[in-house]
């Protein structure tokens, strides 16, 4: 059961900018955190 391409991309899209931005804002707490904040 392959889904079209089409269907993965439209897909895959959204979950990789949503782990990038999960992935921005872990960094961007551990940076606060490593600050001292």
């Amino acid at each position: 059961m392959m889904a079209p391409p089409r269907y993965w991309i439209t897909l895959a899209l959204p979950i990789g900018m949503f782990l990038m931005a999960v992935q921005f804002l872990f960094q961007a707490v551990g940076a606060i955190r490593r600050d001292g904040f």
